[in-house]
């Protein structure tokens, strides 16, 4: 290395660099061989679909088990760990990074965060399979809907998830979600859905905080402004 105010020679000892990168592609670059010579390269093979169906599905029939629901939920828990990896595979596919998206990077991660939302749900909050599926497509929309910045990428995610609900689901679309559909069509649209809404915080009632889904919006309104406003109080 040379100092470039007197190009006088500087040597760098004791020096550990650790570099993270994605393969070349969607708005990345190509590292040099003659950059990479100076690196031991560590890479991690990507799963295949059998291994992660695999550990997925032993994680939600998991918590099926310990939260004491029925046979029912057993036998949805590999169709939607099935509908999950198809949008995790598609969405690597179709929402691929670029200057103006640079945060579009899916990785297993969203995988294991749609899984995790899942295992929020207990016999209460989840009575019947319908909306364990609802609860399905509100994490599949917080962990990938909600990070699209354009109007038809938006449309896809939209219409991949009714796709994906047909297919492995085996249910229809409007169907588990009639009480959100447009009464002159009778189908559910993007801005309908946005009134899907799961958390543990909408009804003060809810002392045991279990996640569930919000159906009155102007008692969460509520909610939420009385917090806010303790919340600016304090701080």
């Amino acid at each position: 290395w040379y100092d470039r105010k007197d190009q006088s020679k500087v040597n760098l000892t004791d020096i550990q660099l650790l570099c993270a990168m994605g393969p070349p592609g969607g708005g990345r670059n190509i590292i040099t061989p003659r950059f990479l010579r100076h690196f031991n390269i560590v890479a991690i093979n990507e799963f295949e679909d059998k291994t992660m169906i695999t550990i997925f599905s032993k994680i939600l029939l998991w918590h099926i088990s310990v939260k004491g629901f029925n046979d029912s939920f057993r036998n949805l828990a590999p169709k939607i760990i099935d509908a999950t990896l198809s949008i995790y595979k598609e969405a690597m596919k179709n929402l691929l990074p670029t200057p103006a998206k640079s945060h579009y990077i899916f990785n297993l991660r969203d995988f294991a965060r749609v899984v995790q939302g899942l295992t929020l749900s207990d016999t209460e909050s989840c009575p019947d399979i319908f909306s364990m599926q609802r609860l399905w497509i509100h994490e599949i929309f917080r962990v990938y809907y909600d990070r699209l910045v354009d109007d038809t990428d938006r449309k896809w995610l939209f219409d991949y998830t009714g796709t994906c609900t047909h297919k492995h689901l085996e249910e229809d679309f409007n169907s588990i979600l009639s009480h959100l559909d447009d009464k002159k069509s009778g189908k559910v649209s993007e801005d309908n859905l946005r009134s899907l809404m799961f958390c543990d915080f909408g009804d003060p009632k809810n002392e045991a905080r279990r996640y569930l889904e919000c159906t009155d919006f102007n008692l969460l309104r509520q909610v939420v402004e009385q917090d806010l406003d303790e919340y600016n109080q304090i701080n």
